[in-house]
């Protein structure tokens, strides 16, 4: 019994590593490494009881991972090849085309059957609370500025004008910030802030004519971006360490959070966090005193002069800088982080 567990696990892994390799192959466009792998067996139709996170959102169906792949990198022949081996999850494949900009690729999905599944609230805070389906090819294809698609999902039904406004404004498109608005796109402060962490300086002057005056935010994410630039306008603009507000994720996957309300401090954390040491001194001028958060994110990131720097100043919180460092296999911030416990 226990070694049919074993090697139930050892066909498993290498299950999936094989998929995997077909699915780096299908984005590059390799058809020969692909025809390859079919040819000799070393794809599984199913995927194997024991997944990884890669793995969970495409279903059971390994071709539909395969196909999105191929979408990602436009290439239409292993899109068309999967399709003939069963795959099936197209709303998926479309929102990888519709990020490149494949528009030959988008439409072939939509013929194929694309559903519309949204069932979230539009305005729900986070991008993956969205279904899968034109909303999100929309937000995808303002990000990467492809207005032809963003038109045509539009026509589709799609209306999260505002998250695809903030997505183009990541992308710093400004036609598509404009379209959006004209649809009817009104949080300024999200657009704001995303284009604030991308160094986006005019669609960031464009939405504070529009009315946006969330500067503390938008400073942070300046900061965490290293846009020394942005981080001044923000502060120009009224950004200090005295407004309270509710804390909100700088990363989609980052809950709402513990972070401390003095702006300065968070800004600095997120420079920290991004390596950028000139912000880091720039908030601890103005007044930024939260050592240990911007030690722990400087950890987390792997920037070993920001922790020293912290720790010099008084950081003391070595065990939860520690296990950040752990986490991702910092060696040397590991070990300097040792020696204080």
């Amino acid at each position: 019994m226990k070694f049919k567990l074993i090697l139930l696990m050892f066909t498993n892994i290498m299950n999936y590593n094989n998929n995997w390799a077909m699915a780096e192959a299908a984005k590059g466009g390799h058809m020969d490494k692909v025809q390859l792998m079919l040819n000799k067996g070393e794809i599984a139709k199913q995927s194997p009881p024991v997944v990884s996170s890669k793995t969970k959102p495409f279903g059971e169906n390994n071709y539909n991972w395969i196909m999105a792949h191929a979408a990602e990198g436009g290439h239409m022949d292993i899109v068309k090849l999967m399709i003939s081996k069963g795959a099936k999850e197209y709303n998926r494949a479309m929102v990888h085309a519709a990020e490149g900009g494949y528009m030959e690729i988008v439409r072939l999905m939509l013929y194929k059957g694309v559903r519309e599944l949204s069932s979230q609230p539009f305005d729900a805070p986070l991008a993956h609370q969205r279904a899968i389906g034109y909303d999100q090819a929309m937000a995808c294809a303002a990000k990467g500025g492809h207005i032809n698609i963003v038109r045509l999902m539009l026509c589709k039904g799609a209306r999260d004008y505002n998250w695809a406004m903030g997505c183009a404004a990541l992308g710093g498109h400004m036609k598509i910030v404009r379209l959006m608005i004209s649809k009817g796109a009104d949080d300024y402060n999200r657009a704001m802030e995303s284009a604030a962490g991308a160094g986006r300086m005019e669609i960031v002057v464009f939405m504070i004519n529009k009315g946006a005056d969330e500067f503390n935010w938008a400073m942070a994410f300046a900061a965490g971006g290293g846009h020394m630039d942005m981080v001044k306008l923000m502060l120009d603009k009224g950004a200090n360490s005295n407004i309270l507000f509710e804390a909100k994720p700088l990363k989609i996957e980052e809950p709402r959070a513990h972070f401390s309300i003095n702006d300065y401090n968070r800004a600095m954390a997120e420079a920290a966090r991004g390596g950028h040491i000139d912000i880091v001194q720039f908030m601890l001028n103005k007044g930024a005193n939260n050592y240990n958060e911007a030690m722990i994110f400087a950890a987390e990131s792997g920037h070993i002069e920001i922790v020293n720097l912290m720790l010099k100043l008084g950081a003391d919180d070595y065990k939860g800088a520690r296990a950040e460092a752990k986490l991702h296999d910092y060696i040397e911030i590991i070990d300097l982080l040792q020696t204080y416990i």
